[in-house]
């Protein structure tokens, strides 16, 4: 018998897969997650991990990071960084938390 997905698999006709359809044929790479363990969350090693990914997607030749975030910390760090916010997802993938679509210029 298949296992149940937990839901956040790219497969096509997913949440948030026409949020990707802009971005096919460009240099965009989908940042699925930078998550920092709650117990070392407030040391800044969000902001240093997602700038080290977003250096190393740079040196890679990617020119776009895209992604979806969570709304309150995760979208204000992207935000940070220059992401432009697009489509709300109100419950993401049916967890009852609400996330945004992000795009950000790499540079």
């Amino acid at each position: 018998m298949p296992r149940k997905s937990a839901g956040h698999g790219r497969r096509p006709g997913c949440e948030g897969d026409e949020d990707l359809l802009p971005f096919a044929k460009e240099r965009a790479l989908y940042v699925y997650s930078t998550t920092v363990l709650r117990r070392y969350e407030g040391r800044g090693l969000g902001t240093i991990l997602k700038a080290y990914v977003l250096g190393r997607a740079f040196q890679a030749g990617y020119r776009l990071a895209v992604g979806h975030a969570r709304e309150g910390a995760s979208v204000a760090l992207n935000v940070r960084f220059g992401a432009e916010l697009g489509r709300r997802h109100p419950n993401w993938y049916g967890t009852g938390d609400a996330y945004r679509f992000y795009a950000l210029r790499l540079r």
